[in-house]
Parts: structure tokens; C-alpha cells; sequence
């Protein structure tokens, strides 16, 4: 083992790989995406109009939209 082998520049030390990096960005793609389905779903049953969407169904989406984005991640 060279001794030049062991010595890290500072730009060397925290470098996150690329790939790493990408698989990130598309994991919070994915939650992104699957939350707001969910919400257009909604959005589309009751004729695209926010305000006609009962909040019988706004509530469980609230609460289960994280999980339910975390479940498909997994």
C-alpha cells in the first residue's frame, strides 16, 4: 500500500456517486408522482372542481397519501 494511495484531496472525501445521486432524484420522482395521481384522481371524480370534493375523502387522503407513496417506493 503507496502512501500516495491513502491521501484524499477535500474534493475527494464527500463525493456522492452519480448513481447514487439518481436513485434519489427518481425515489422522490416517484413519491412526487404517486401523491398527485392520487390527489387528480380525486380531482377527476368530482368534475376537476376543488371545492366539490367532500372532506369525507380529503381527510383519509391526507393521512394515508405518505404512507400509501412510501408502500409503492418499497
Amino acid at each position: 500500500m503507496s502512501a500516495k494511495s491513502d491521501f484524499k484531496t477535500p474534493y475527494q472525501k464527500k463525493r456522492v456517486e452519480h448513481s447514487t445521486l439518481v436513485k434519489a432524484y427518481l425515489a422522490a420522482y416517484d413519491v412526487i408522482a404517486v401523491t398527485l395521481a392520487y390527489f387528480l384522481a380525486l380531482l377527476v371524480r368530482f368534475d376537476l372542481r376543488f371545492s366539490y370534493i367532500p372532506t369525507i375523502y380529503l381527510e383519509p387522503w391526507l393521512r394515508f397519501a405518505p404512507i400509501y407513496a412510501v408502500i409503492c417506493i418499497l
